[in-house]
C-alpha cells in the first residue's frame, strides 16, 4: 500500500499549486499556511470556487483583528497585526506607500487609518499571494 503523500512549502498562490500538483501528480493534499493568510480564498479557488475578492480580504482582516483584540492586549495587537499584514499586502498591486503606513503605525487608531487607507484605494493584483521576503 502506498502512503500519503502531503507537501507543505512555498506555495503561494493558485499558479504555484497548479504547477506542483502537475509536476507531483501523485500528491495526496497541500499545505498552504502562508499562502492562505495571504490569500483566504486559495483553496477554495483551487478547488473551482470564486477567486480572492477585495471586500473578502477585507473580511478576513476585519475577523482576524477584531478576534486579536478580544485575546490580545491592545498595544500587542498591532504587533500581531504587522505579521499579518506582511502577507497581505503581497496582494496588493502598488502597495509601497501603505507598507510605509503600516510599519509607522504604533496605535490602534494609526494601524486602522492606515489599513482603511490601503483597502479604500489600491486595487488586487490578478494572482493574489505571498511574495517571499516581504516585510511591513
Amino acid at each position: 500500500a502506498a502512503f500519503p503523500f502531503v507537501y507543505n512549502g512555498d506555495l503561494f498562490t493558485s499558479t504555484d499549486c497548479l504547477r506542483f500538483l502537475e509536476d507531483y501528480p501523485g500528491t495526496t493534499a497541500l499545505m498552504l499556511g502562508r499562502g492562505l493568510v495571504a490569500n483566504p480564498a486559495l483553496a477554495q479557488s483551487l478547488n473551482g470556487g470564486a477567486p480572492l475578492t477585495l471586500s473578502a480580504l477585507q473580511n478576513f482582516h476585519d475577523r482576524l483583528y477584531a478576534a486579536y483584540l478580544e485575546h490580545w492586549p491592545q498595544k500587542a495587537v498591532v504587533g500581531h497585526m504587522h505579521e499579518i499584514m506582511k502577507y497581505v499586502l503581497c496582494c496588493f498591486e502598488d502597495p509601497q506607500k501603505h507598507r510605509k503606513a503600516l510599519r509607522k503605525a504604533t496605535s490602534l487608531s494609526d494601524y486602522s487609518d492606515a489599513v482603511r487607507a490601503l483597502f479604500e484605494t489600491r486595487q488586487l493584483v490578478e494572482n493574489p499571494g505571498f511574495i517571499a521576503g516581504t516585510k511591513v
